[in-house]
Formats: structure tokens, C-alpha cells, sequence
């Protein structure tokens, strides 16, 4: 009777184990090669998949549990956090980010014995029950600090959503497809800003470069239809990733290099910037921070560079300083730096051990965020020593082992779970849910191995700096002297063009000197201008101001490092309005204090600085803008449109072929067709000129900006705004504020192809007819001619006109509105992609 009894009982034991196991299309290990980038290769794949399974193990024991939850429930419980001693409430809480990227390893670490289905429909349980009135789940439980959502959360959700109705369809109790359009939709509408700026939540602002996820937005774009993510992603790039990238503060002086880190927290337009006191070194590489390169990486190995260049370009930076700085020893590499690399430490003084100890150590966080980076670049050896690094390395309770530091502030959790990511991210575990776009056909003209987003921003051949990157590079004052001082600055007080220009505010009797270095150098230290005949730049000052400039080479690039000037011929300032200078380039001779000495020949094609020296200055202010070089340079080389196949805006799925084979039949099937063949359409541009960013219910109007090369923008023009109420619309918003002057021009950088342009007009100053009259060209071909909008429609009554159809061919949409009778005007534009479908069946 016994036996029999056990042997029932072993029956049932297996029965149910079968009937829980999960039945997944893509089970773990799954161990794809990506699109782009690499893998590590000092181990197999069987070993490397044995090491995430490993780890999985290890990690879910500890942390993933279904204490404190309600029926059904799961979660990531934080340990160690250090709650009770700076807040006073509980230890093992759980966070959103935990419940976030617990579900995204459930999903991908599926398989008929890890079981995982289970785990991760709890912790969307627990999400689910725990949501605010945006429906985005509050950032912590239970509550220690303030309530409301965090974006990094909810866009990992969402993405782990999107995998689920792939992994497991969406027929069961849970409908997956529909949840995470649902979820992504109040990402969009709470989460990020008119302007596409990532938001930290849905209650307060900042910028947060380890929030950014350029990968989820891209692939929120294919999977809804809703193509203003394709901006998202590559909103922040442009933003707050160019910023540090051209910035002197990520400049290592005894390295000579930059050193691709981001801060932990920075305004929307990468300008410094701290949320407050309780985050401590808002301003160094740290915590929060470590993750842009794990995010900007990833994006590189999913996407190549369709969202943006700098995926490639400063994950490879940051990976190759972190080489350089440890000799490609990965074990030295530390968890704290300020901005230019230098270690650094952050003692609280609350708990010991502090904070500041484990600054010191050598732990996964950090070191696998820089193994994703090292992805992107060539670096196969660096690559695997990272990835040993993060396998084996003792992080406090051996090799290999779980992470303890002994500090109370939640770095062992937070190590653990970025370590699983990190695991399923390098050893290929972690493939798109969308499926790979088509790859792109290289042609004489790129380097297949960097395929770019178009259009691709490239900077005028002749440009130095045009200050719009919004920071200086490499600017000095060290050779000022004779008592005098010098202050420079990039700033928004004045401007020749565009939004911003140089200031210098110079003192004293002695001489005052002013060096800068281009942000459009591709971090080489110097730029090739050759076929340049002359200097040019825009200057403006006091009446009577006299200067010289000097050009330094570079020591690279057959460079001396040599000065050349036209300190015997200065210039003088005439009158205290911009003024262009132009000074040919053979009028410039080796300055007498020239630091070098070289061959005695300008080696303009190695210009590593723009220098401008004002003797005896007294009190002076003055401002440069738009430094460039002109003759006769070579036609930029364009880097061909990266073309794939996807459905139209409306549908939900992709129509390129899945890259991975399943291994079991497809609960859902991944293909839909008919489908149609287009190039991703580029997303309408609504401006709302001279005002803020506005709603209207159905469409975003931004906020008027200045043009920067690879965006949208005035190029010149004055503001004019009224309360009035506004006759002819219901949207007086639109038309109380207008950019005006004798010639206004906007600027858009749009992929080529068909546009209809809409204007929209108001005459809020003028009573009487006559009294303001302009016309209208787009792309070179005029549209309006004498537009009197007072005699059209009287004053403050709307006035539109438009559809204008148009057609780019150079990559740049033009506007350009020009008087006759006082000042043209205009207070809204909006340029509209026409969309040509073919069907393929």
C-alpha cells in the first residue's frame, strides 16, 4: 500500500509539472547574434547561456518573492536599502523599476522548466493593483518618500508586455498585445513632454540620461502606429547625449580624451542641473548614471544608428576610456566619477560603512553597463574582459557569486537585477520583440558596419562652431595676462543667428586672450578645413574695440601646433551692431609668440583652436557667433537612407521576417498580410512660432526653437505676443504669438520627399490696410506674393492659408517669409508628410 501511495503521489508530482510547465514560442536560451555589434567570444554559446541560467537562479532566490503581496501577486523585493536609517520606514519594499525589469526577465528567461510565466504575471498583477490615476504605477510600496510614477519603470513594462504576446500569445488571462498599447500610450501622454523630452514621471520634470531608452521608443513606433516615437528616440541624442558629448566637462586632460559619461541628472537640454538635495552627486557618473550606456549600447546592437549616430559614437567612446584609463583592466574599473573620469566619493556620514566605501569597489553595476558599450564598438578582447569581469568577479561573497557590499543603501539589489539584464543583454538573450528590421545594403559611401539614421546631421564642411551645441569645447583664458582677465561663456544673450553666441567680458591693461576648440571635431582634437581661403565669423562689440585672431594647429594630422595671425593687420569694431569679418587665410603670418615652431605653414587642415586677443581692454564686453571657414571645400559624402519594410501607421505588426525560429508552435501567429512597403514616414512638424508648446486637443504644437544643423528652427527673427482674443478660431493660443522681422526663415531638416506646408497668420499690431505687406517662398519658389493680412481678414482675426505642396530634395525644407511694407510675420507652421503606400501581397 505504501509503495502504491508513493507512486501516486510521484505521478502527480510529474503531472503537475507538466501542466504548470510554460509553452512558449522563444524559449530561453534563445543565444541570437544581433543585427550589429558584438558578442563575447571567450566563451560558447552553451557556456554563456549556462551563466545567465545560473545567475537567474541565484538572483530569483533571493529577491523574487510573493510575501506581502495579494492573492496571485509576485514581486522584486529591494534588500538593504537602508530605509529604516535615513527615512524610518520599512526594509525589503518593492519599486516599480524592480517590478520592471523582473518582468522583463521573466519574459526572456521563459522555458518549459524555469516556469516563469507565473512570476511574471504576478508582478503585472502587482503593477496593476498599485497604479495611479494616470494608471502608471506608483515608483515605490509601500510608501517611504512621495508617490507617482518613474518613466524607466514603465517603458520596460511596456516593452516586457510586448515580448509576453510573442512569448506566450495573448489568449490566456491576460491579454498582453492589448495591455502594453494601452500602457504605452499613457507613457506617451504623461510621461513625455510636448518637446519629446523624457520625463522622470508623470508629476514632476528633469532631465535623466539613464532614463532615456531610444530602443523602446523605436520599437513603441513599429508596434502602435504612432510615429511620433521614432522623435523620442531621437530626441535626448540631440539633446542631452550631444551635449556631454561635446562638452569640456567629459574632457580627460591627462588622458587627452573624452570620456563619453553622462550625469545622473542634468536639465532637458543637458545644461547642469539637480533635482535637489536628496540625490546627492546629481552631477557625476553614479548610479542613476550608469545605465545611459547600458540603454544607449543596447539601442547600437538593436538598431545600428537609425536613431541616432552617437549610439555608436559615444558608447565607443565610453568604452574606449574606461580601457584607456585601466589599461584594459576591468577589474580596476570603481562605481563613482566625476564627469572627466577622475574617481571620486560621496560620504553621507549616516551609516557605516558609508556610501563613499563602495564608491571604491569594483562591482557589476557599472562594469557590465560598460561591457554593453563595448558592444558597439571593435574592441573584441576589451569586449571579453569585460564579460569575464562581470562572471566571475567577487562582489563580497565570492566569485561569481551574489553581490554584497555591506553598505545599507540597496546597491546588492540593485547590482543583482542590472547584472541579470545585463547577462541576458551580452550573451545574445535579450533579442527584439519586434523582430530585426531588414538589413540595410552598404554601398562605396559608409561603412556597413554603421549604418545611419537618415537625415544624418552633418555639419557644414567650413563650420567651426556655430555655439548652438550649447557649451564651449576645450575654451581657455590661460594666455590673458598683463593684468588683464578675460570670462567667456556660450550664452542666449546675444545672437547673430540662431539662439546663441560667445561672450567675453574683458578687464585690465594688459592683453586679453580667448581660445576655443570646434564641437564639430568628431573628437579628434582638430578639424579638416581644406580648400579654405578665408576666416569668417560674426563680431560685435563696443565702437572702436581693436583685435587680432589666431588659428593653432593640431599636432596630429601633419600639424606642428603652430599660431598664425594677423596680429600686424588688427581689425577695429565699427559701430555696436553685428558686423560679418571676413580675413583671408594668406594674410595670416606665424605669430611672433607662436608656441611652436614648425615649418612656417599653415596646416589648415589640422585647426585644433579660434583664438581673438584684445590689448589693453580697459572694461569691454563682446560676442562672436558663427565661426566657419569659406572656398572651396568638397561635396559632403551623404550616408544613404537606411530603407526597411513596416506596416503603415494604424496597424500593429511588423512585415519584415522574424530573425529567430521557434521552438514550438506560435500561439499567435508574428505575421499579418497584406502589409505595405514604405520607408518609415517622418512625423508631422507643428510649430507654434514665437510661443510655447501647445495642445489643441488633437495635434502637439512645439515650442518655437532656433535651428541647429540636423533639426527645425528659425534662423532669425523677433517675438510679438497679445492676450487678445483672437476671431476665426477656437485656438487663440496659436495666434497671440508671432515671429517677425524684415526676413524671417525657418528651417527643417526632413528625409526627401513630398510635404504640404500650412501657414498661419494674425495682424495683432496693425489697424488699417497697408500697413504690413510680405510674401512667402518655400523651398526657393514663391507661394504668397503681397499678403496684406489686415486687408484679408482685419485685425486679430485668424488668417491660414495653405496646403502648399512641396518637394525636398536636399534634406532641408525652407521657409522664408519676406516684407515689401514693414516686417513679415507669421504665428504657425505646420509641415505634413504626404505618405505614398504601395501594397505588397
Amino acid at each position: 500500500m505504501r509503495k502504491r501511495w508513493l507512486f501516486i503521489t510521484g505521478f502527480l508530482a510529474v503531472l503537475s509539472s507538466i501542466l504548470t510547465a510554460d509553452v512558449c514560442n522563444y524559449p530561453f536560451p534563445q543565444g541570437v547574434t544581433y543585427p550589429y555589434g558584438l558578442k563575447p567570444t571567450n566563451y560558447t554559446q552553451a557556456q554563456m547561456n549556462q551563466h545567465v541560467q545560473d545567475w537567474y537562479n541565484k538572483w530569483s532566490a533571493k529577491y523574487v518573492t510573493n510575501t506581502d503581496c495579494n492573492a496571485g501577486e509576485w514581486r522584486v523585493q529591494r534588500t538593504e536599502t537602508g530605509n529604516s536609517i535615513h527615512k524610518g520606514c520599512s526594509e525589503n519594499d518593492t519599486v516599480s523599476e524592480g517590478i520592471a525589469y523582473g518582468m522583463v526577465v521573466m519574459v526572456y528567461m521563459s522555458s518549459a522548466t524555469n516556469n516563469t510565466k507565473q512570476y511574471f504575471d504576478g508582478m503585472w498583477r502587482y503593477y496593476s493593483n498599485r497604479v495611479n490615476g494616470n494608471g502608471l504605477m506608483n515608483w515605490q510600496y509601500p510608501y517611504c518618500d512621495s508617490a507617482g510614477a518613474a518613466t524607466d519603470a514603465d517603458q520596460d513594462v511596456a516593452q516586457a508586455l510586448m515580448m509576453a504576446h510573442e512569448q506566450w500569445g495573448s489568449g490566456g488571462a491576460i491579454n498582453y498585445r492589448n495591455e502594453a498599447i494601452s500602457l504605452i500610450a499613457k507613457v506617451l501622454q504623461h510621461e513625455i513632454t510636448a518637446s519629446n523630452d523624457v520625463r522622470p514621471g508623470d508629476s514632476w520634470d528633469g532631465g535623466n540620461p539613464s532614463y532615456f531608452s531610444p530602443y523602446s521608443y523605436r520599437m513603441f513606433g513599429d508596434y502602435t502606429g504612432v510615429s511620433r516615437w521614432y522623435d523620442v528616440a531621437r530626441r535626448t541624442y540631440e539633446t542631452i547625449v550631444s551635449y556631454y558629448y561635446n562638452s569640456g566637462l567629459t574632457y580627460n586632460s591627462a588622458l587627452g580624451i573624452s570620456t563619453g559619461l553622462q550625469p545622473n541628472w542634468c536639465n532637458y537640454d543637458g545644461t547642469p542641473w539637480s533635482p535637489g538635495a536628496w540625490c546627492m552627486r546629481a552631477d557625476t557618473w553614479w548610479w542613476d548614471a550608469i545605465r545611459h550606456a547600458w540603454r544607449q549600447g543596447y539601442d547600437y546592437v538593436l538598431y545600428g544608428t537609425l536613431n541616432h549616430r552617437l549610439a555608436y559614437d559615444n558608447s565607443v567612446r565610453l568604452s574606449t576610456f574606461f580601457k584607456t584609463k585601466y589599461n584594459g583592466d576591468p577589474s580596476l574599473i570603481k562605481s563613482h566619477y566625476e564627469l572627466d573620469g577622475t574617481e571620486t566619493r560621496y560620504c553621507r556620514g549616516d551609516r557605516t560603512p558609508d556610501l563613499c566605501d563602495e564608491d571604491d569597489m569594483n562591482l557589476p553595476g557599472p562594469v557590465g553597463a560598460i561591457a554593453i558599450a563595448a558592444m558597439a564598438g571593435n574592441d573584441q578582447d576589451w569586449l571579453n574582459a569585460l564579460y569575464d569581469r562581470l562572471v566571475t568577479m567577487d562582489a563580497g561573497n565570492g566569485p561569481g557569486e551574489l553581490t554584497e557590499t555591506n553598505v545599507m543603501w540597496g546597491t546588492d539589489y540593485f547590482c543583482d537585477l542590472l547584472k541579470m539584464q545585463y547577462l541576458l543583454v551580452l550573451t545574445g538573450n535579450m533579442p527584439n520583440p519586434n523582430g530585426n528590421y531588414p538589413t540595410p545594403t552598404p554601398t562605396n559611401t559608409w561603412d556597413p558596419a554603421i549604418p545611419t539614421y537618415t537625415p544624418t546631421p552633418i555639419p557644414p564642411p567650413g563650420l567651426f562652431d556655430d555655439f548652438e551645441t550649447g557649451v564651449l569645447k576645450n575654451p581657455s583664458t590661460a594666455d590673458t595676462g598683463g593684468g588683464s582677465t578675460m570670462t567667456i561663456a556660450n550664452t542666449t544673450a546675444q545672437a547673430a543667428s540662431g539662439l546663441r553666441s560667445m561672450s567675453a567680458a574683458a578687464t585690465g591693461s594688459g592683453w586679453a586672450v580667448l581660445s576655443i576648440g570646434s564641437p564639430y571635431d568628431s573628437g579628434l582634437g582638430y578639424r579638416n578645413f581644406t580648400g579654405a581661403t578665408a576666416l569668417e565669423f560674426d563680431i560685435r562689440g563696443p565702437n572702436g574695440m581693436s583685435y587680432f585672431i589666431q588659428l593653432e594647429e593640431s599636432t596630429a594630422n601633419g600639424g606642428e601646433g603652430e599660431r598664425f595671425s594677423n596680429r600686424g593687420n588688427p581689425r577695429t569694431i565699427s559701430g555696436t551692431s553685428w558686423q560679418r569679418v571676413s580675413i583671408p587665410l594668406s594674410g595670416l603670418s606665424r605669430d611672433q609668440y607662436t608656441p611652436v615652431y614648425g615649418d612656417d605653414v599653415l596646416d589648415i587642415q589640422a585647426i585644433r583652436a579660434f583664438l581673438v586677443q584684445v590689448d589693453n581692454p580697459g572694461n569691454l564686453t563682446f560676442y562672436i557667433d558663427n565661426i566657419e571657414f569659406t572656398g572651396n571645400f568638397p561635396s559632403p559624402t551623404r550616408t544613404p537612407t537606411v530603407t526597411r519594410t513596416r506596416t503603415p501607421i494604424g496597424t500593429i505588426t511588423n512585415s519584415p521576417t522574424r530573425t529567430r525560429t521557434a521552438t514550438n508552435t506560435p500561439v499567435v501567429s508574428p505575421t499579418i498580410t497584406p502589409t505595405f512597403t514604405q520607408t518609415p514616414p517622418p512625423a508631422p512638424i507643428r510649430v507654434n512660432c514665437g510661443g510655447n508648446s501647445y495642445n489643441d486637443g488633437t495635434n502637439i504644437w512645439l515650442a518655437d526653437q532656433a535651428y541647429a544643423a540636423g533639426g527645425w528652427g528659425y534662423v532669425a527673427g523677433s517675438v510679438a505676443t497679445t492676450t487678445d482674443p483672437i476671431s476665426g478660431t477656437t485656438h487663440d493660443t496659436l495666434y497671440q504669438s508671432e515671429r517677425y522681422a524684415g526676413t524671417i526663415e525657418y528651417r527643417f531638416t526632413v528625409p526627401n520627399g513630398q510635404y504640404e506646408v500650412y501657414l498661419s497668420f494674425v495682424e495683432m499690431y496693425f489697424t488699417s490696410a497697408n500697413s504690413r505687406i510680405f510674401s512667402v517662398a518655400i523651398e526657393g519658389s514663391q507661394v504668397i506674393t503681397g499678403l496684406d493680412v489686415y486687408a484679408q481678414a482685419g485685425h486679430d482675426a485668424a488668417h491660414d492659408r495653405g496646403p502648399f505642396n512641396v518637394t525636398v530634395s536636399d534634406g532641408i525644407l525652407n521657409i522664408v517669409l519676406a516684407a515689401s511694407v514693414n516686417n513679415a510675420q507669421v504665428c504657425a507652421i505646420a509641415v505634413i508628410p504626404v505618405i505614398a503606400e504601395t501594397p505588397t501581397f
